[in-house]
């Protein structure tokens, strides 16, 4: 306990210069000086990293709400389900912030073309598709990432919900997202995605499988398969993905090279 009341007591200091740096105007700092605030900065990352980690396999996650013997899944259920577990994505801390955005983008996503209900348009989409949109949307994201085009990416999104909202949607999702959901990834094929969604997958997207016992056959039908985004850059002559052999963790130092900055989403 007090090892723990001692890291409490350093990180409350750090964040109090961290937060002295923010008020100020212009910096003063010397090459020196800002080496090592950058080495503080790797180091709180590195911890949130390890903490993170060691607190998803030591504490239960919150499971998505069970449902016992129903034979025929409910739509409106199992949307609850899938909202559910990507809020809980977007708003659980995670360190790589190249994967918390997609996980805000997909979150994003499902709210506005599958939970939002428009007037003078039928938008209803079957949960069947979501194994499909769901990773297709993450190799589209993947894809202007490591082309260091995210404004592109968000420009995209945004016109896709413009479109939603004055009844000219005629997509599941923007526009080259949904060419990847129609087939494979091909051109569009990138690493970065794989990493991306196996994370997420360990993190909480595992739970929309529904492979528990108190799911029925019907219902495995609407959840998603951790193997279709691997599926679906088959076919797209990606080097690293060659030698991938599924253990994320020792290749997440490939998103670092990557750029998150881009367009800002409006609420």
């Amino acid at each position: 306990m007090r090892r723990i009341e001692s890291a409490v007591a350093s990180a409350d200091r750090v964040l109090a210069y961290a937060k002295e740096q923010e008020i100020k105007t212009t910096t003063t700092m010397y090459d020196t000086t800002k080496d090592m605030t950058n080495h503080i900065i790797k180091a709180c990352n590195e911890t949130v990293k390890i903490l993170t980690k060691r607190m998803k396999f030591s504490t239960p996650r919150k499971p998505v709400s069970a449902i016992q013997g129903q034979q025929q899944p409910s739509f409106a259920k199992i949307n609850y389900l899938y909202a559910e577990a990507l809020d809980q994505l977007r708003d659980d801390p995670i360190p790589i912030p190249a994967i918390s955005q997609c996980a805000y983008y997909l979150s994003r996503w499902f709210h506005s073309r599958i939970l939002t209900k428009y007037t003078g348009r039928d938008l209803k989409l079957h949960c069947k598709y979501y194994r499909n949109l769901i990773p297709s949307l993450v190799i589209s994201y993947g894809y202007y990432l490591e082309h260091g085009q995210l404004n592109a990416f968000h420009d995209a999104f945004q016109k896709f919900e413009a479109d939603l909202k004055s009844g000219d949607c005629r997509y599941a999702l923007p526009f080259n997202a949904f060419q990847i959901a129609k087939s494979s990834a091909g051109l569009y094929g990138n690493f970065a995605s794989q990493l991306i969604f196996d994370y997420l997958w360990d993190y909480g997207l595992d739970c929309l499988s529904f492979c528990e016992p108190e799911y029925d056959s019907n219902f495995r039908a609407c959840g998603l398969r951790k193997n279709i985004i691997t599926e679906k850059l088959m076919d797209s002559n990606i080097p690293e993905l060659d030698d991938y052999d599924g253990e994320y963790e020792s290749n997440l130092s490939y998103l670092d090279q990557f750029s998150v900055v881009g367009g800002e989403l409006s609420e």
